[in-house]
């Protein structure tokens, strides 16, 4: 038996989430083990009651007759009467009755509870007068005072056992939570590794099947990809230690696409023109613009007047860079397409640890852009004070609660973005 527990497997729920599997499993265990122990524990307090039951009621009734034998032999009714009348008073007897031997009824006396609808247990003893049967004694015994002690253990044990597993739910749902987090942030470093890429569908939502699908996509990737040397690039001076800022992520989305459908030559004159709003865009707004050698565009804004100013500077650049793009779209011409993403992470050195943790703000920037598919993301967790300082609204999305979609900007910030991105484009 033991055997087969330990290799009975539990159900998958992959549409749903590690934080709602846990507490629904323990409490679905915990539901079938009160169901379970209740029905024994029942049956067990109304065998205990009927014995119990059956126990006192022969008792009382061949006591009861030998008592009455004397009165009934002398036709005492109002000593009979007396002494049915005792046994009523308590809650356990709800009718005695004695008859003769003709079946007549020569005393009786009720309880003051007594139902003529309700069902009752019936006990019987004779009463002999010198080995000859005199009469008979009839009680009827209310089988519910024999069981309501029961009951109400039974409710104190429901009770108790309800309270103790609603605790281990909220329990199990709060530790539950936190793991969801975690694996959230695995499954996120593991895109960034992929450039971004999500190796599942919208209707996988448990945490330990993102994180097997994408570790799986991941080795794949990495075991079809040729060995290829790279051509020397020219190295960049490198810091020694990183630089603390908010990170914009420009992803060109439709690169591939253009470099298809487009002439090398045309594809580098469209890139002359449009890169430079990128850059005057950064520059506008004080941000630091590098490239990466994918053509990915990083703009690094300075925590140096506060992180809540750098999170919004990198907000309006955003949006300006959106802006000239989609103005220059709409004269029916190629242009190129962007997906932003916002991150606020701390630069790590790597040391001896993998080097895609070096740039772990970039990565995560760059993973935000490619999840928004043209909304802009951020992530972090603020609180009132930290939004009224942005001065944009952010909106909840299915990516995490550290993950949030970047809402419109205040009019008259709208308005400033539209007479820069008026400004740069007249410089043309």
């Amino acid at each position: 038996m033991l055997k087969r527990l330990k290799l009975m497997r539990l159900p998958k729920f992959p549409s749903i989430s590690i934080s709602t599997q846990v507490p629904l499993l323990l409490g679905s265990t915990l539901l079938v083990s009160l169901l379970l122990a209740g029905s024994l524990l029942t049956r067990q307090i109304t065998e205990i009651t009927h014995q119990q039951a059956q126990y006192l009621g022969e008792t009382l009734a061949k006591q009861t007759a030998n008592t009455a034998r004397d009165f009934l032999v002398s036709g005492d009714r109002l000593s009979l009467t007396v002494l049915l009348n005792q046994l009523t008073r308590s809650d356990t007897v709800a009718r005695a009755t004695i008859f003769s031997v003709d079946n007549k009824r020569i005393a009786s006396t009720e309880s003051k509870t007594y139902d003529p609808d309700k069902s009752y247990i019936l006990y019987s003893a004779p009463i002999d007068y010198q080995n000859v049967i005199a009469g008979q004694l009839r009680l009827e015994l209310d089988l519910g005072h024999f069981e309501k002690t029961g009951k109400q253990t039974l409710w104190l044990f429901i009770g108790m056992a309800f309270l103790l597993g609603a605790t281990g739910t909220i329990v199990a749902w709060n530790y539950a939570k936190s793991r969801q987090l975690l694996l959230n942030r695995s499954v996120r470093q593991l895109q960034g590794l992929t450039h971004g890429r999500i190796a599942f569908d919208e209707t996988t939502h448990d945490e330990f099947e993102q994180l097997s699908r994408q570790l799986e996509y991941l080795i794949i990737q990495d075991r079809n990809t040729p060995d290829i040397q790279p051509e020397p690039v020219q190295k960049l001076e490198e810091k020694q230690e990183p630089e603390d800022g908010i990170i914009l992520a420009v992803r060109l989305s439709n690169l591939s696409r253009l470099h298809r459908s487009m002439n090398q030559i045309a594809l580098l004159n469209l890139l002359e023109e449009q890169l430079p709003y990128i850059a005057q865009a950064a520059k506008l707004h004080n941000g630091t613009i590098t490239y990466s050698a994918e053509g990915n565009a990083y703009i690094l804004f300075s925590k140096d007047l506060g992180i809540n100013a750098a999170i919004f500077k990198a907000i309006c650049c955003a949006r300006l860079i959106q802006r000239l793009l989609k103005r220059q779209h709409s004269d029916e011409t190629p242009a190129l397409e962007v997906e932003l993403g916002i991150s606020t992470i701390e630069p790590q050195n790597p040391g001896e640890n993998h080097p895609s943790l070096a740039d772990s703000a970039a990565s995560q920037s760059l993973m935000l852009a490619n999840l928004g598919q043209g909304r802009l993301l951020l992530d972090g967790y603020y609180t009132e004070e930290s939004l009224k300082k942005i001065q944009t609204p952010l909106h909840e999305t299915t990516f995490g609660e550290d993950i949030s979609e970047v809402g419109a900007l205040p009019e008259q910030f709208q308005l400033l973005l539209d007479r820069q991105a008026q400004q740069i484009l007249s410089q043309e």
